[in-house]
């Protein structure tokens, strides 16, 4: 993905969650959560501090000093990383958790843009990256995981229609021109929030669709438990039956 388009990702994934979060009322905002079932502002927080720890690292860049080599500070364990900063932020005002993600929003699109297209695109460039492309890891950073999050929020809030506009208003932005990999996650995404919200046929369809471009998440599929409420269904199992084995 080139550096406008991913760019352009990023902003639009920032403006739709603005409107999610202009849905919410004050008392909503504010509202405690619990670890296990985050509020609001309990949700803002963890999206934050996940997209700061690229931030930190992407900081140097505007100081016209060299990356750190070696990537972003590890996380000891994505359990106890959350934990953390559940607790962090479990006291503090959904303005101030706010602000800090519009800080963050700012930086990513500022900071990125000073990386070459051949620091996003090459998989040589940065060899400690799990994930192909930093664009890539961007785009799961600043674009998807902030999907997942404001569809399970208002999956949480009872509002299932509206959990779905947003996962749908996210899954369009990627285009019929986009790469299958690329079109195939979005989809996939898709269907796990439909199915999360007992929409079957749209969660079958669109895993169809899925998996058709990138069989590489036919075996992931088989055990991701976001799909668990189809298993039984006689289309999801007719599904599999015609699919290549994995």
């Amino acid at each position: 993905m080139n550096k406008t388009k991913l760019l352009e990702r990023i902003q639009t994934g920032q403006t739709i969650a603005e409107r999610a979060f202009a849905d919410l009322s004050e008392a909503e905002r504010n509202q405690a959560g619990t670890h296990e079932h985050w509020s609001a502002k309990d949700t803002l927080a963890h999206i934050t501090a996940w997209q700061m720890r690229w931030v930190d690292w992407l900081s140097p860049l505007g100081e016209g000093k060299p990356l750190n080599a070696e990537g972003p500070a590890p996380v000891e364990d994505d359990d106890r990383a959350n934990a953390k900063i559940f607790a962090a932020n479990q006291h503090r005002a959904w303005a101030q958790i706010h602000a800090d993600y519009q800080n963050a929003s700012r930086q990513i699109l500022k900071l990125a843009a000073l990386l070459s297209e051949e620091e996003l695109n090459s998989p040589q460039h940065f060899a400690w990256l799990e994930e192909p492309t930093l664009a890539r890891r961007f785009t799961g950073t600043f674009y998807w995981h902030l999907q997942e999050h404001l569809a399970r929020l208002f999956i949480e809030r009872k509002n299932p229609a509206h959990a779905l506009e947003i996962a749908e208003e996210f899954s369009r932005q990627v285009g019929a021109d986009e790469p299958a990999v690329d079109r195939a996650v979005a989809l996939y995404n898709l269907a796990c929030y439909a199915a999360l919200m007992g929409r079957q046929e749209i969660a079958i369809s669109n895993l169809k669709t899925a998996l058709s471009l990138d069989p590489g998440l036919i075996g992931w599929s088989k055990q991701d438990t976001d799909l668990d409420s189809l298993r039984e269904h006689p289309a999801f199992k007719a599904m599999y039956a015609s699919l290549p084995a994995s």
